[in-house]
Parts: C-alpha cells; sequence; structure tokens
C-alpha cells in the first residue's frame, strides 16, 4: 500500500505508513525517491544497476558520485564502472549497495558501465553489461544543492533540493524574472538550520534585484503551500564580510523570510531589502543578529512585511562594540503574530537608526519596541517619525536599561491601540 502511494501522483508527498515530518515538523524526512521503481524480480545471474544520476539528465557537479545496486544468487564480491565504453575498469566502494566518485575532466556527455563480480570457491561471475547511463555535464548550470564553487547568476525558473551555500569571497546574482523554489519540507544535504528543510546560505554576496515588472520569487514548490515548507535565506557572517541586496523580490512559505547571523568582529555586513514582500513564515519576517564586536549596516526601505508568525522585523545585538546602524522606511508591516518592529540591544552596544514613514499595522503587543541595556558609557540613538501605528497594542514602547538612549519621537499617528508612547529609564541619563 505504501508502495502504491508513493508510485501515484506527484512526490514527495506525505506517505500514510511513514512518520515523519509530513505528519509532524519537528521529526526529520524519509526519503524513499530510491523505492520509486517497478517491482523487482531478482534475476537469476549476477547483475548491477547504476540507479544515479539519472539516464539522461544534466549535472552541474564536476564530481560526480556514480551509485547502484547489485544482486547475484551466488553474492556479489564489488562492482566496477567503466567511463569509457568498457576499455577501463575502476572498482567501486561497497559491493550490494556501491557507489564510485568520479572527477569530471570537462563538461561534455558522458556514457556510464557497471558490472558486478563474484569471486568464491566454485569459480568466479563477472557481468556482461548491457544497460548504460549518459548524462551530460555543464558547469554553467545553477547549483540546486551543495557549495557554490565560483560566482554564478541563475534565471528562469529554479528547484532547490537542498541547503545551498554561497561561500565567503563569492557572489550569487539572481536575474530580474526569476522564480526560485525550494522542494518542500526536504533537505538532501540534511545540514544547515533545519536538516530537512533547505535554506540558501550566504557567506559571501547575494544581489537578487528584480523590477517592477520582472520580480524575483523565493518560494515552496508545493501546489499547496504552507509556511515553513523550506527554512529561508540566511546571512552568515562569522569569520568574513558579507551581504545581502534584495529589491522586487517575494519571498513566501519560509520558516524565517529573511535572516542574517554576524558574529564577527573585523568583518562588516550589509543587508538592504528593497520593495520586496516578506510574508506567510512560520517566525519572523526580517531578523537580523548581531555579537562579538560585529558590524552591521541595514537599509531596509518600501517592503511589504506581513502575516508572519513571529515578529515582523526584528533585531537583536548582543556585547560590547556590536553596532547596528541604517534607516527602516516606508515599509508596511502587518498583521504579524509578534511585534511589527523589535530592536534589542544587550550590554555595550551601538546603535543608531532611523524608523520613519511606516505603516506599522494589527500586530501583537506592540507597533515599535526599543529595548537596549548598553551600560552607562555607550548610548544608543533612535529617531522615530512620520509612522502610521494602528491596532497594534502599544504603539511606540522604549526601555533603557542601565544605559543611556536618545529617543527622537515625531510626528507619528497612532491609534486603535492600548497605549499611545510609553518610554522608561532605570538612569538619568537617557532622553
Amino acid at each position: 500500500a505504501a508502495g502504491a502511494e508513493m508510485q501515484a501522483g506527484v512526490n514527495p508527498k506525505n506517505i500514510t505508513r511513514l512518520f515523519d515530518i509530513y505528519d509532524d515538523n519537528d521529526q526529520g524526512t524519509v526519503y524513499y525517491s530510491q523505492w520509486l521503481t517497478e517491482p523487482v524480480v531478482l534475476p537469476e545471474t549476477i547483475v548491477s544497476n547504476i540507479i544515479a544520476p539519472v539516464d539522461g539528465s544534466a549535472q552541474k557537479s564536476r564530481v560526480l558520485q556514480i551509485e547502484g545496486i547489485a544482486v547475484s544468487p551466488a553474492g556479489v564480491s564489488y562492482v566496477e564502472v567503466s567511463i569509457d565504453g568498457g576499455d577501463s575498469w575502476y572498482r567501486a566502494t561497497g559491493a550490494r549497495n556501491w557507489h564510485y566518485d568520479w572527477e569530471v575532466p570537462a563538461d561534455g556527455t558522458y556514457t556510464f558501465d557497471s558490472r558486478a563480480v563474484y569471486t568464491g570457491a566454485d569459480g568466479d561471475l563477472i557481468e556482461v553489461p548491457t544497460a548504460q547511463v549518459t548524462v551530460t555535464v555543464d558547469s554553467s548550470l545553477p547549483t540546486t544543492t551543495g557549495l557554490l564553487t565560483g560566482d554564478e547568476a541563475w534565471s528562469g525558473e529554479i528547484l532547490l533540493t537542498g541547503d545551498v551555500t554561497v561561500p565567503a569571497g563569492v557572489t550569487l546574482t539572481i536575474e530580474p524574472g526569476t522564480t526560485a523554489r525550494f522542494l518542500a519540507l526536504n533537505d538532501d544535504q540534511g545540514s544547515g538550520s533545519n536538516g530537512s528543510r533547505a535554506e540558501l546560505i550566504v557567506r559571501g554576496a547575494l544581489v537578487a534585484e528584480g523590477t517592477a515588472e520582472q520580480p524575483i520569487v523565493f518560494t515552496s514548490s508545493s501546489s499547496d503551500p504552507n509556511k515553513g515548507d523550506w527554512y529561508g535565506i540566511r546571512l552568515v557572517a562569522d569569520a568574513n564580510d558579507a551581504s545581502i541586496s534584495l529589491d522586487h523580490c517575494t519571498v513566501a512559505y519560509a520558516a524565517v523570510g529573511v535572516a542574517a547571523a554576524v558574529a564577527a568582529d573585523t568583518h562588516n555586513v550589509v543587508v538592504n531589502i528593497a520593495h520586496c514582500t516578506i510574508h506567510q513564515t512560520s517566525s519572523h519576517g526580517i531578523h537580523v543578529s548581531g555579537q562579538m564586536g560585529s558590524r552591521t549596516t541595514i537599509d531596509i526601505a518600501a517592503n511589504n512585511v506581513m502575516y508572519n508568525d513571529g515578529h515582523g522585523i526584528y533585531f537583536e545585538m548582543r556585547n560590547p562594540a556590536t553596532q547596528l546602524n541604517g534607516s527602516i522606511t516606508d515599509n508596511e508591516i502587518s498583521n504579524n503574530g509578534g511585534y511589527g518592529l523589535y530592536v534589542y540591544g544587550w550590554y555595550k552596544t551601538n546603535i543608531d537608526l532611523v524608523i520613519d514613514g511606516n505603516l506599522i499595522e494589527a500586530n501583537q503587543n506592540y507597533g515599535i519596541y526599543l529595548y537596549t541595556w548598553t551600560g552607562y558609557d555607550v548610548r544608543t540613538y533612535f529617531t522615530v517619525s512620520n509612522n502610521r501605528i494602528l491596532a497594534s497594542g502599544t504603539g511606540i514602547y522604549c526601555y533603557a536599561y542601565r544605559g543611556p538612549m536618545t529617543v527622537t519621537i515625531s510626528d507619528n499617528e497612532i491609534a486603535n491601540g492600548s497605549d499611545g508612547i510609553y518610554c522608561r529609564s532605570d538612569v538619568d541619563s537617557s532622553s
């Protein structure tokens, strides 16, 4: 019954007799692609089959892992692979389940053979190969899982099957009109922040600048998507400079829309997000965290950040000399499950932000929440002006704990909430 479910319709999907991520979000994914074959009748002689890569497929990687199975009534001692039509044979690792890693010399079309071998007291059996697999290797294809080996430019429709990492010093450029779909509830890398959900990890630079006529879309592959189908776009800077520039993009149905985790005390991070829609995530729309003296500059302008289960926009800065500078302007931040905009600074962080011209509506508890614990020798600065804050609990909340904060609040409209403006301080040097 389970086999019939797998064979029918579009995969991957929920299989009734498998208890996995489809039944409980805290569980992992069960991969069953290798079972999607016709019923196997055991052969009467020795035989092997190549199951990956798929015959007729195109591959980007210049290192191919050729995988297969082998069976024999007498047993299988080892398997060999040929990449030149049978003139030369190379021993694979394993026997009944085997693989052979081959470094491809250049782009082109290649044909592989495999043969199983049994050696025993009653004589040797050597398979006569009958089926071949032909694969095209094209290094210009987009990386859809794993590590980029150099700068890339993506365009068109792309399906990502696992975590894709842009390493330090490498730039990924995504052309206007591109749609990047992440295979729902799957991660064939089994790594990153969630081993069962694919993510785009940026340690170098991501430039995704669409237009109003040709936006860029990051979304789930599912025809019936849900929040958390994939993990999100995640900048990581722990020993390197890194940057993200998004313009006219949509990010939907992720766990976190755009996240940046910065922990590099001698490097700089730039996060620019403009004219984007970030919605339907199971956590925060935008989440930037910094520590260990990192330096982050942000420009968040003219975006729609809405219908996320966590905070709309969340900044979380920690440790002495950690810096956050920039502006949040002309955004619509609405209908989020947490605060509209939350800025948290802990222990001697340097924060200087302009919050201007935003519509912040129908969020939970707070429209704008500003909290800093800086120490008495470090002051944080906020300019909060020309915002409309509606139906979001307390409109503007400011709390300076054991450190000075300067907040300039002017020309805001606050309505339909519980409180308008509430500011408190535990020291005399706040203003």
